[in-house]
């Protein structure tokens, strides 16, 4: 970007503070000056990151408690040499400084150095990236392909030398990206956000940075490919690349069904292909899953009825007259004998349970969370393999689970200074480990949480600053029921070296599963 494309603005420009989001910044810069009204940037924390669709609910509920807390305030300034800043009044000069690597949200944007303050009033990096952390699932959901430069373009402006100030987008790339995210929104009851107004935003007459073009920055192929597959959407499931014979073998074994068909036809409909069995097809592989149905569930409903009381209660019944009060491998003892031979419970068992102890006591870890205590048998196989001085930070989003959980971490003999147990969901707890707990850097996470909550959580601790070089995630059930998007994750961000241990579903037979290792490296 040139001089060529600065002129200077005269007179003065109302503006008045405001908020903003992400995606890429490459494409294009045009001129116009701001004239804008805004809502005042909100000091609450952005929404909790959302990873897939089941958590767009959590994301829109922390974006209506945001825009509720907008104010307005106006205010006018002479007008500097290019764009002046949009929506924001700071008494902090705007300067350029290097992108940091924790802002994950504008990775790959195709420039180093951003303007701080921000396009939305954040006076530091660390604010920045701070708040910028739970807009990384809107990115992922793809719903428009310039969501993130949008995004970057408020919380990352890009600095250029020529100007003195942040530049920012025009309107028409907020409205194409308003356009393509709207419906996803509005699916759940929610509207565009006003902190996201387009009517602030110059009309591209002026330097602004503008929506990327239909064709630009694709390949004929890519385009090619496109208008072949319009109006209809493969899923990664659906899609037959890399499907050699080892694919298929994984696949056979990681599944929890299995089909064996003689194909009747074969047709394509939409660019979909569409398979047609014969009426010898069968099932494959579902004796395991269906014990393990009548034990989890079927089980589960009737004593519920019959006792009066939950699943976990029972279990702690169980331990509190078998187990020796003090003794934390009794008390594992006893959980493992009740989940064998009484009733199922998802805890990380005997098997694998001892591939997590030899890791723990390997990294010798010295601040450990871990998101997901249930009922407390986690939570006592780490604290029993922690080393002197360590502190062991739990995160529980069921009050009574969470009751349940303090009651056998005490009866194992474990205090505060060992155990403190968080009772709240971990989308909400993450972004405050540092502010409210005091913690610099986690040393060990292990995730046995809700699955699809694994990926969103890792971007979020990811963004935090708190995983540093040598740190150690490890996810149970990564295979079954699986985290895909997690999996995937993992794979293409490139911080990670990582395995999977493989092995069974705890206190089953026949059924694969597996716990990922990982250890971050960093953007490197």
């Amino acid at each position: 970007m040139t001089a060529a494309l600065v002129q200077q603005h005269n007179g003065h420009v109302r503006y008045s503070r405001s908020t903003r989001s992400l995606r890429h910044v490459t494409g294009g810069i045009s001129n116009e000056p701001v004239k804008s009204r805004g809502a005042a940037a909100p000091q609450t924390p952005l929404p909790p990151a959302l990873a897939g669709t089941e958590s767009m609910t959590v994301f829109l509920l922390g974006l209506a408690v945001l825009l509720g807390a907008s104010r307005a305030a106006d205010t006018v300034v002479p007008a500097q040499l290019g764009p002046p800043p949009l929506g924001f009044s700071s008494s902090v000069r705007s300067v350029c400084k290097p992108m940091p690597s924790t802002l994950s949200l504008c990775h790959g944007i195709g420039y180093r150095h951003m303007r701080v303050p921000n396009l939305l009033g954040h006076d530091s990096l660390r604010e920045a990236q701070q708040q910028s952390v739970a807009w990384l699932p809107l990115v992922s959901k793809l719903c428009h392909r310039d969501t993130k430069k949008f995004l970057c373009s408020l919380f990352a402006p890009v600095c250029l030398p020529e100007l003195s100030g942040p530049v920012s987008p025009c309107r028409s790339l907020c409205e194409a990206v308003r356009d393509g995210c709207v419906p996803v929104m509005s699916a759940f009851g929610f509207p565009w956000p006003e902190m996201f107004n387009c009517t602030r935003f110059p009309r591209g007459t002026e330097l602004c940075i503008p929506a990327t073009g239909e064709q630009e920055g694709r390949t004929a192929e890519e385009v090619k490919h496109e208008e072949a597959l319009k109006g209809s959407v493969i899923c990664d499931a659906c899609s037959l690349a890399a499907e050699g014979e080892t694919d298929i073998q994984e696949n056979f074994c990681h599944s929890p069904y299995a089909f064996k068909m003689r194909l009747g036809s074969v047709s394509t409909v939409g660019g979909d292909r569409q398979l047609v069995p014969t009426a010898r097809s069968r099932i494959l592989r579902y004796r395991y899953y269906f014990v393990l149905f009548y034990r989890a569930i079927l089980v589960r409903i009737w004593k519920d009825c019959v006792t009066g009381l939950s699943r976990e209660e029972r279990a702690y019944q169980y331990v509190l007259t078998t187990a020796t009060p003090g003794d934390p491998d009794s008390i594992l003892d006893a959980f493992d004998v009740w989940c064998n031979k009484v009733e199922f419970i998802s805890n990380i068992g005997p098997k694998k349970g001892k591939i997590l102890d030899r890791m723990l006591m390997e990294q010798g870890p010295l601040t450990v969370l871990e998101l997901g205590a249930h009922c407390g048998y986690s939570t006592v196989r780490i604290a029993r393999a922690l080393p002197l001085g360590a502190r062991l930070y739990s995160v529980e989003m069921d009050q009574r689970n969470a009751a349940i959980a303090e009651k056998i971490v005490r009866l194992a003999g474990f205090d505060d200074d060992t155990v403190e147990l968080i009772v709240n969901p971990s989308d909400e707890v993450i972004p405050r480990l540092r502010s409210d707990y005091g913690l610099d850097r986690l040393d060990f996470v292990f995730m046995d949480h809700w699955k699809k909550s694994y990926c969103p959580d890792l971007q979020m601790l990811e963004g935090s600053g708190l995983l540093g070089k040598g740190s150690m995630i490890v996810a149970d059930n990564v295979l079954f029921p699986g985290a895909p998007k997690f999996l995937r994750h993992i794979r293409k961000s490139g911080l990670y070296e990582w395995k999977i241990h493989r092995a069974t579903l705890e206190y089953s037979k026949g059924i694969r599963d597996g716990m990922a290792e990982l250890v971050y490296q960093g953007i490197k």
